[in-house]
């Protein structure tokens, strides 16, 4: 395919300017009606334009990938900036021609050529596009500017005592935790490294199918004590040390079930591009950035990173279900009972579609149309009753807006249900002690 692309790309580049004219005129000549006329009217209100000459980036990442269709579409990746931007075939014609030798009026004469369109408001809108995500060279950073950054940190770095360090340290520590405290966010830029290291010293074992195979056998026993009587736990006294447990195994799941997003990005080869951290009435907000995966041709592997973070819940959830039923403490029964509804409460919030979560990116890369939510209720709202008053035909995206829209209220009825029949039991002890334990905390006072 890049070998036809190329091609393609060195015909445009070689071919004499003269022979290009020619073949515009035997175009325009052909053309029915006074094509001429409206093709220099066109080139002449943007003769400035048609003048430019854009330039792509040197440092880029190209992949090909293939909807469900099968139509064939381009994901384009600025490693530096990190972003992203998708093209099709003559989007990608395009492309290949930012050389920094073609003007805007070369690129439109031999997409003319090839296509035979007049192509303007592609190339205006592809432009912009690409100006705004960083994938054209800009002009020279202020020399003046970059000199002084230069200094400064060269500066810095001569202060390498070790306790100026270790204080440093401590102080950003402080100020980010005060920082996180206030709702602000913490941005980990460089988080990739890191990943990359925990995911070759032992990460990728995750993903051995022997532990895949261990995983589905916890599922299965976890899942089938939630069917069995719970003991009672109304009788227990809980401390601050249980209820730190609590806060600190909180802590825990979201850090795993971010962590787990990230090592599975890692999995396929994948950037992590960065992480945040903040804290939000109390607890711990997290989030890894892989949209990095959007370079990923093979949609199975975008569903499959969006699927380790519920999955990762689930097993957690099982195994403390399981520690419940084996466990002859009833202190840590409430550790244990608390962690594991926050686990499958977790599942099943991420799981709905209704939520633009893990479950719904899932759903969206497997049927491949982008904003599935918004546009299903948008018809379901507004176009399907009077289509089916109308008795009107229904194409394959209006289908599947409309039982993703109506199965969307479903599914939040089934969660209702479930949590209703199977979870009150298994909080109720929970509950009683956090309640006798702030009782006893109030009665101080």
């Amino acid at each position: 395919m890049m070998e036809r692309l190329e091609q393609d790309n060195h015909y445009a580049a070689s071919a004499p300017a003269a022979s290009l004219w020619e073949k515009l005129g035997e175009k325009i000549e052909e053309a029915p009606g006074e094509p001429a006329l409206n093709l220099w009217a066109i080139l002449g209100a943007k003769v400035d334009f048609a003048k430019y000459k854009p330039k792509r980036i040197s440092n880029y990442e190209l992949t090909e990938g293939k909807t469900a269709q099968g139509q064939v579409y381009y994901m384009l990746k600025n490693p530096a900036a990190g972003t992203y931007l998708q093209l099709g075939a003559q989007e990608l014609f395009l492309w290949n021609m930012m050389d920094g030798e073609h003007s805007v009026k070369d690129m439109s004469i031999a997409f003319l050529l090839k296509y035979g369109a007049l192509p303007i408001d592609l190339i205006i809108n592809m432009l912009a596009a690409l100006q705004n995500k960083a994938f054209l060279e800009r002009r020279p950073v202020n020399l003046y500017q970059k000199t002084a950054q230069t200094l400064a940190r060269r500066a810095l770095q001569s202060k390498g005592k070790l306790y100026l360090t270790a204080l440093k340290v401590m102080a950003v520590i402080l100020k980010a935790f005060f920082w996180m405290l206030g709702g602000n966010i913490v941005t980990l830029r460089k988080i990739d490294k890191f990943v990359g290291a925990l995911y070759r010293r032992g990460g990728k074992l995750l993903f051995h199918p022997v532990a895949q195979v261990a995983y589905i056998l916890l599922i299965v026993l976890g899942l089938a004590t939630l069917f069995m009587p719970a003991g009672a736990q109304g009788g227990v006294t809980v401390g601050f040390s249980t209820i730190a447990f609590i806060y600190l195994g909180l802590l825990a799941i979201i850090l795993v079930h971010e962590g787990v997003h990230a090592l599975t990005c890692k999995h396929y080869r994948r950037e992590v591009k960065e992480a945040g951290l903040s804290f939000y009435l109390g607890t711990l907000v997290a989030f890894v950035d892989t949209t990095d995966m959007w370079m990923e041709p093979d949609r199975r592997h975008r569903m499959a990173v969006s699927w380790a973070g519920p999955y990762s819940n689930l097993i957690l959830g099982a195994a403390c279900s399981l520690g419940i039923f084996l466990s002859p403490w009833p202190q840590v029964d409430v550790v244990l009972t608390s962690l594991a509804t926050v686990n499958f409460l977790l599942v099943f919030t991420n799981l709905n579609p209704l939520l633009e979560w893990d479950g719904y990116y899932m759903l969206m890369d497997y049927l491949e149309i982008p904003c599935l939510r918004r546009r299903s209720l948008n018809f379901v709202r507004k176009q399907l009753w009077g289509k089916l008053k109308a008795r009107a035909s229904f194409n394959r995206e209006e289908k599947i807006f409309t039982v993703f829209g109506l199965l969307a209220g479903l599914w939040t009825v089934i969660v209702l249900v479930m949590f209703a029949l199977f979870l009150p039991q298994r909080i109720m002890g929970w509950s009683n002690a956090l309640f006798g334990l702030l009782d006893k905390i109030f009665s101080y006072f």
